[in-house]
């Protein structure tokens, strides 16, 4: 991919996450080509969600 293929690859995905009730950051794309998003957490963990239910 070229630099302004992954240039435009995050501007689309910005306006995307823009939608997202939940406040999103686009960091970067990593050298690897991964992107990196941060998500405001909204929920207990997952192993405390579950723990709440488990039954003894």
């Amino acid at each position: 991919e070229s630099a302004k293929d992954q240039e435009l690859l995050m501007e689309e995905l910005a306006e995307y996450l823009k939608m997202d009730p939940i406040k999103t950051t686009l960091v970067d794309m990593t050298a690897l080509g991964l992107v990196e998003v941060t998500r405001k957490k909204v929920r207990k963990p997952l192993h405390e969600q579950v723990a709440e239910f488990h039954i003894t």
